[in-house]
């Protein structure tokens, strides 16, 4: 027997309310079978589509509901689902128009966090500062505050604000880590765990921290992404482990402990803190294997590419090229440090040499395959990271609203060896192609092998 509309409605929602939507969805369409154009049941089944990752469903059933109906929530969930799918401007619309009718700290805060890791501080700090009106504590705002502040490098006020990256209602992929100690504070002699929390690339950036923290405590013990162990213990000599429960296991108990990306609070308060000198080494043996293995297929000068980074929910479309806009690089010999799903297809139809290695899977192999290039020309992605933390001379295709690891200048200030070759207007990759050609030109025309 059919339920009662009421019933079947506040049934649903008590399911929508603890994630149960396979239980609740179902029953959004019983009433919308009832009632095809109920913006409310719209709007409901609209956001559960949301939170499964059926963005493109989300947005047809969003879209009817604000027309019927326009409501802030409505939009509120209209935008999220347009920004899961890369569309920032049709995201930034819908909140718009939302904050028309009843404008909300989550609606500020939503405008602000397209803003703020976009190079683009200015604009996001009034979206912050509106929404912390509402509440000067609110984790969202000093989230999107912090990503503004390291964009501009405020870092003692920022690094304090990155804290709020493990706030329970702060949608990040850091955890922190309860080792059963407290929180090291810069005090040295420490047993000290050190845990990444992060992708690989910012586990790569923030351990240009870690000489200065085994100088301060040389028994120290680190978590970083399995695929990093390799590298880090031949060039630290110290104990590491690829997961929370292998470093829990370890056979000493530690006196303190601490994230990698909170390094920055003890150890980079100005940007005389950084010194952007090479602090990781690849295998040498593979290196050297590489370099033959180069020098066999072709002459150099030896130059790493990659044309994509990211993905849909992180700018893919704005933080990548054509793999042909690179071709420039067959000046010498290009070598695939692309990963990703197509990278061997788009190497070899673009004559690229292309090896299994260069896919991350063995991320050792390929820091030693970078190590083996003259240079790297790239998007933003992990192999900046790679180059740069050898001192490789990299130049970086950027867009002109990336993320704050890549700031507001032609550097960064993690990496003495990278250059920032930034678009001169959004989309257009002309000038930044067209400077790292003259580069690898130069750099031609001058090599001696």
């Amino acid at each position: 027997m059919q339920l009662p509309a009421e019933k079947m409605l506040a049934e649903a929602v008590g399911y929508h309310k603890i994630g149960e939507y396979a239980k609740c969805v179902p029953l959004y369409n019983q009433l919308l079978n009832m009632e095809p154009f109920n913006a409310g049941v719209l709007y409901l089944i609209g956001d559960a589509a949301v939170r499964q990752g059926c963005s493109g469903l989300a947005i047809n059933l969003l879209s009817n509901a604000v027309s019927i109906n326009p409501t802030p929530e409505a939009f509120t969930a209209l935008g999220c689902a347009f920004k899961a799918e890369g569309f920032i401007e049709e995201a930034r619309g819908a909140w718009q128009e939302g904050l028309k009718i009843g404008p909300s700290a989550e609606l500020f805060n939503n405008m602000a966090a397209t803003y703020a890791d976009s190079c683009q501080p200015e604009t996001a700090m009034g979206f912050i500062n509106r929404a912390l009106s509402y509440n000067a504590d609110n984790p969202n705002a000093i989230w999107n505050r912090a990503l503004a502040g390291l964009t501009v490098r405020d870092w003692p006020q920022a690094w304090k604000d990155h804290e709020s990256r493990f706030h329970p209602q702060v949608q990040t992929v850091s955890t922190r880590r309860d080792y059963g100690c407290p929180m090291w504070d810069g005090t040295p002699g420490k047993r000290l765990a050190v845990h990444g929390e992060q992708g690989v690339g910012d586990e790569i950036m923030f351990l240009s921290m870690l000489p200065e923290v085994l100088a301060r405590c040389p028994d120290t013990v680190v978590e970083v992404d399995a695929r990093l162990m390799d590298t880090v213990e031949r060039t630290f000599g110290v104990v590491t482990y690829g997961n929370e429960q292998a470093m829990k296991a370890h056979e000493k108990p530690f006196d303190a402990c601490i994230p990698l990306g909170s390094l920055g609070m003890l150890l980079r308060q100005t940007d005389a803190d950084f010194p952007g000198t090479p602090y990781l080494k690849a295998n040498p043996e593979r290196v050297a294997y590489w370099r033959r293995q180069y020098a066999m297929q072709g002459p150099g000068p030896y130059i790493g590419v990659a044309w994509q980074g990211g993905t849909k929910s992180t700018r893919l479309a704005q933080r990548t090229v054509r793999a042909s806009d690179l071709l420039f690089a067959k000046k010498g010999t290009a070598i695939s440090l692309q990963y990703g799903e197509g990278a061997q297809v788009d190497a070899r139809k673009n004559g690229y040499l292309f090896w299994p290695e260069s896919m991350g899977m063995d991320m050792d192999e390929v820091f030693a395959m970078t190590a083996a290039c003259d240079l790297v020309v790239t998007v933003a992605q992990t192999l900046v990271h790679v180059a740069g933390s050898m001192g490789i001379p990299t130049y970086v295709l950027t867009p002109l609203h990336a993320s704050w690891r890549y700031g507001m200048q032609d550097t960064m200030p993690w990496y003495g060896s990278v250059k920032l070759l930034r678009q001169k207007k959004p989309d257009d990759w002309g000038h930044p192609l067209a400077e790292a050609k003259r580069v690898v030109d130069k750099l031609c025309k001058g090599y001696k092998a």
